[in-house]
């Protein structure tokens, strides 16, 4: 219990004293308006942050064709750069598949034709942005291939 409530003060905190360039997530609301971020700038600038103390912030807009790729960890949490999706080749790794929800972490764009699908049950630590567990690997497949 105590340390809920200071986990509640923390992210109060967070709120309040936030500048303009970035937002602060907790449980599945923002802190701000998240229409303000401004397009992130490629590998050098830090796009998000999770801090241990269970707060996410997020400091630019990572748009579509984009994901997070974790930079480092130290001892105040992770952080993370928004990098364009690279192409990917049939049969090629294009991501983690979550095995809870069937969630996918692309980290390529399959070509024209293909689909990022698991092939196999074969499950694996994963560490992705937001999520840490069990996912299968998902291969570049060609829709074809693919059971309906």
């Amino acid at each position: 219990m105590a340390s809920s409530l200071l986990l509640l003060l923390a992210v109060l905190l967070a709120c309040e004293m936030q500048d303009a360039r970035s937002y602060v997530v907790y449980g599945n609301g923002f802190c701000s308006q998240v229409g303000e971020l401004e397009h992130c700038k490629g590998r050098g600038t830090i796009a998000a942050e999770i801090r241990n103390n269970g707060t996410v912030g997020i400091n630019c807009y990572c748009s579509q064709g984009h994901y997070f790729q974790k930079l480092h960890n130290n001892a105040t949490g992770q952080y993370f750069a928004c990098l364009p999706l690279a192409s990917c080749t049939t049969g090629d790794f294009c991501g983690h598949i979550t095995s809870s929800s069937y969630e996918s972490y692309h980290i390529c764009t399959c070509p024209p034709r293909n689909i990022c699908v698991l092939q196999n049950r074969k499950l694996e630590y994963a560490s992705e942005f937001l999520y840490q567990g069990q996912a299968y690997k998902g291969f570049c497949t060609p829709t074809e291939h693919v059971s309906k």
